[in-house]
């Protein structure tokens, strides 16, 4: 395999936003010179008599996708060849021109194996120091030509890696310190909850000391002090050893036997909390079995099903289709026939008929002289509007419910109801005229017995008169 090289040495002469500023700074560059420019946004490079754009041909142009490595030296310091591992296979034409571009920033020997056309041994870059070099493909074979970079910008490429190694690691530093930050966070979060947590345990104890100096004191701070000043003065006051000393045992006592009541207390407190406690997790056990029932698919399987549970309306009503027929089914008939009226005879008006002959309900629609006929249902009720008669079906012919009642003054009717009240306020008017008569007769009756008595009376004393003047001889003519 053929493989040409052109190899000059050039100097970077930096960027530059237009190519006429290039020009005017350097009109006489030396060949192998290239900057960048931003006017194209292009390398352009000094052949000796010209500035050519490397992005500027008729040629197929591409950037190398790969990072050429540093290579090894041996024991006498010459370079190894390198090995480039290149995944792409490029688009060898024949008659296609194309070239590539790549930046190989150490001396060294390269071999690019995938530029291998016509032989598979690839193609061999030399290079004595950093360069840009420029991969051609005339159609037939690969050629390479490499343009030299100054020592200042190999320099500046290897600070730049190294910016780039010193960032990547700063980047790294900062994400370990950013997940010990959230670590320390989420320590100082659990501390502090710690602190408040004591401080809630502290501020419990305070108030619970309060309470019992409350209970010791009667709840007033201040009238205690003074209980206990006056009490200080008292005991003061007793220069009686033998007094003082009973008056100690007895406070003694008595503080003892308030620490057993207050000792008492409390382990009834703790044992009516442990039972009040003990209700509660029943209760919310409780609960939760309850929510469970009335949660499962089962239980909401049977609302509203056969055999089930009956819901409600939004009327708290039950719904009438969960209701039996017999409960809100009721048919009116417009009469009773014996069979179905011949096409000839007119038309039935239209409504439910009960057909005698048949046993069946017949609904006419006053059009259609062929009625609908259904056999009747146990569960419904039919009233016969021309009587206003209920009747049920008893499985083989209509049942009167309720006779219709006839109002009269015969045997077989039933008295009107106003007569007979009427009657009954006459016959408590001649009650109570009798009841009065009775009794005028009653008194009637005394003053007549009283009467006698005054004339049985009158009559004794008549006689004894008679008799006395019998016994006189007086005799009056």
């Amino acid at each position: 395999m053929r493989h040409n090289c052109l190899t000059f040495s050039g100097a970077y002469l930096g960027f530059y936003e237009t190519y006429s500023g290039a020009y005017a700074m350097y009109p006489h560059p030396n060949r192998g010179d290239f900057m960048i420019c931003g006017e194209t946004n292009s390398l352009w490079i000094f052949d000796g008599s010209r500035w050519l754009d490397s992005m500027r041909t008729n040629i197929e142009q591409h950037l190398l996708p790969i990072t050429i490595p540093a290579p090894n030296k041996d024991v006498n310091g010459n370079y190894l060849p390198v090995d480039v591992t290149i995944t792409f296979e490029p688009n060898e034409i024949a008659g296609h021109q194309m070239t590539y571009f790549g930046l190989f920033p150490y001396a060294g020997t390269y071999r690019l194996s995938c530029f291998n056309k016509p032989n598979s041994t690839g193609l061999v870059v030399t290079i004595s120091q950093a360069s840009h070099v420029i991969l051609f493909f005339d159609g037939d074979l690969w050629n390479y030509t490499a343009v030299e970079i100054t020592p200042n910008l190999v320099k500046l490429i290897d600070s730049i890696n190294d910016l780039d190694i010193a960032l990547s690691e700063k980047i790294r530093i900062a994400q370990q310190i950013g997940v010990a930050a959230q670590q320390l966070a989420v320590q100082a979060q659990d501390t502090a909850n710690q602190g408040k947590s004591y401080a809630e345990g502290a501020l419990s104890q305070i108030s619970a000391t309060n309470t019992r100096i409350d209970t010791l004191v009667g709840g007033n701070a201040t009238s205690a002090i003074d209980n206990f000043n006056e009490i200080e003065k008292f005991l003061q006051g007793i220069t009686d050893t033998k007094t003082l000393t009973a008056l100690l045992v007895e406070v003694e006592k008595k503080i003892a036997d308030n620490a057993i009541n207050i000792s008492a207390n409390d382990t009834a407190i703790i044992r009516n909390k442990q039972s009040i406690d003990d209700i509660n997790t029943r209760l919310a056990t409780s609960n939760v079995e309850i929510d469970k029932k009335l949660n499962t698919a089962d239980f909401n399987a049977k609302v509203g099903a056969s055999g089930g549970i009956c819901p409600l309306d939004s009327t708290n009503k039950i719904p009438s289709r969960h209701l039996p027929s017999y409960v809100d089914d009721v048919i009116d008939l417009v009469g009773f026939i014996a069979s179905v009226p011949h096409p000839n005879e007119p038309l039935l008006a239209k409504g439910f008929y009960y057909l005698i002959g048949d046993k069946k309900i017949g609904e006419f629609t006053g059009v259609d002289p062929e009625p609908l006929l259904t056999l009747p249902e146990q569960s419904k009720i039919y009233v016969k509007l021309s009587d206003n008669k209920q009747y049920r079906w008893s499985g083989t012919d209509m049942i009167v419910l309720s006779e219709t009642i006839a109002l009269g003054e015969t045997s077989s009717t039933a008295y009107a109801g106003n007569k007979g009240k009427a009657n009954a306020t006459a016959i408590a008017g001649l009650t109570t005229r009798m009841g009065t008569t009775e009794t005028r007769l009653n008194t009637a009756e005394v003053g007549i017995i009283a009467e006698k008595q005054n004339l049985t009376q009158l009559s004794n004393i008549v006689s004894i008169n008679t008799q006395g003047i019998k016994d006189s001889n007086v005799f009056v003519t």
